[in-house]
């Protein structure tokens, strides 16, 4: 993954925008830094147990603009009309050049589903879906495949070890589906975190009684870092500079 770039000083984000989106401050590096990150969280779950993970994004993985989107009584929504918003935004500021939907659980369908909306106003290929312990709905995998096979969308997944509550036969059927036909191509679009479980993916506790997760041996923080550095293994995000090999497990 390619290093950041120079940093020119720091820049203060809070935006309030429509259509369902979280705001809140974080600091980030001002410099030639071009991702935007979206993220629609897991069913039942605040929508700011993911700012810890959006404000590490930001200030170490290259990201410039991360925006959490709401999900009102806990059910996160495709939001498109959201979407479709930042990116007018993004372009307005003339400095963002590639947006990353990321959803966590049952986010990751919504997330997918916004990625597929042909009024986002972006070019091919410069969106890409990262899907966080979870992977999208049966009936979008013919389009989503479509998509990546036409070189018009980049999709990463990056899973768990411990994560008790995922589909591991649906997470293997997505990841077969997209990625393609060659020998190998689940693997390369694939990670899994040694030592994480679902909520691991957030900042939030999990009740075990009604939602079996396994148990993580990872810090929330530490088990969100390595899910960032996945995605900039993995090529949907900018990275760090000087980051190593993280100890990862390929699917």
């Amino acid at each position: 993954a390619a290093g950041l770039a120079g940093s020119l000083g720091t820049m203060v984000l809070f935006q309030a925008v429509d259509a369902g989106l979280l705001p809140f401050v974080v600091e980030a590096s001002m410099g030639e830094l071009l991702s935007h990150l979206s993220v629609w969280g897991g069913g039942l779950v605040e929508s700011d147990a993911y700012a810890p993970l959006m404000r590490a994004a930001v200030q170490g993985f290259g990201v410039r603009v991360a925006h959490l989107l709401d999900s009102p009584g806990g059910v996160p929504g495709p939001a498109v009309e959201a979407a479709r918003t930042l990116i007018e935004r993004d372009r307005a500021g003339g400095e963002i050049g590639q947006w990353v939907f990321a959803g966590h659980s049952m986010g990751s369908v919504m997330a997918a589903k916004a990625a597929l909306s042909g009024d986002l106003g972006t070019a091919p290929g410069e969106v890409s879906l990262a899907f966080l312990g979870g992977y999208p709905a049966p009936d979008d995998l013919p389009e989503l495949t479509a998509a990546v096979d036409d070189g018009n969308l980049t999709v990463a997944f990056v899973s768990a070890s411990e994560d008790g509550i995922i589909n591991r036969t649906n997470l293997a059927a997505a990841e077969a589906a997209l990625g393609g036909e060659d020998e190998g191509g689940a693997a390369a679009i694939s990670l899994e975190i040694p030592g994480g479980n679902h909520a691991g993916f957030g900042s939030y506790k999990v009740n075990f009684e009604l939602r079996p997760d396994g148990q993580a041996s990872l810090l929330p923080d530490e088990q969100q870092d390595a899910a960032l550095e996945a995605l900039a293994v993995l090529g949907l995000l900018p990275g760090r500079p000087g980051m190593t090999g993280a100890d990862f497990t390929g699917r």
